[in-house]
């Protein structure tokens, strides 16, 4: 018996879960800034090394997170697709947040050279990896929020901005677990 995910999907569920996967973003951003502006400080070289590899491993991550949340026609996975279908909302905001993942190479990035990596025939079919700037990074990280945000607002109504102004207080503050923390919001007071 094949399962229908979209109609089996509890909508409460899968918004908790979406938020969880911004909420991480957000925390993996704020681990890469801070990580970021400490290798000016490092002066062992190994160290240094290191630390720059940890950057570029947490900025793949934030791509491959932004990337997978504009996937279509996957409703097994957690994406904003499926979100904005099973409310009947917000569609037109979904297909700016999918073009601009895909407009900037977040997706072909990703799936070059992040994850679920392409296999060419040659080097002639292939591309480089398009550099992705910090800038073009947070704004995608924008958009994933503004659109959750209305995800949220629509489904628990007004009072859950409130509970998204307490946790952005806190972001900065690397003892609070993303992931719990984002998949209750709804329940902060």
């Amino acid at each position: 018996m094949k399962k229908d995910f979209f109609n089996d999907t509890d909508i409460e569920y899968l918004i908790s879960n979406l938020r969880q996967e911004v909420g991480e973003i957000i925390q993996t951003w704020v681990v890469y800034q801070e990580t970021k502006s400490r290798i000016k400080l490092i002066e062992d070289k190994i160290e240094k090394e290191k630390a720059y590899i940890t950057v570029k491993a947490l900025k793949n991550e934030i791509i491959n997170k932004l990337s997978e949340l504009s996937e279509k026609k996957k409703y097994n996975q957690i994406n904003f697709e499926l979100a904005t279908k099973k409310l009947n909302q917000f569609k037109s905001e979904f297909q700016e947040y999918e073009e601009f993942i895909t407009d900037k190479k977040f997706r072909h990035n990703r799936h070059n050279f992040i994850s679920h990596k392409h296999n060419y025939q040659n080097f002639d079919n292939s591309e480089g990896k398009y550099i992705i700037s910090d800038l073009l990074v947070l704004k995608a990280i924008a958009k994933s929020i503004i659109l959750m945000k209305k995800i949220d607002i629509n489904f628990y109504g007004n009072d859950i901005k409130k509970s998204w102004l307490m946790i952005r207080k806190k972001r900065y503050n690397l003892e609070v677990i993303p992931s719990a923390a984002y998949i209750l919001l709804p329940y902060l007071k």
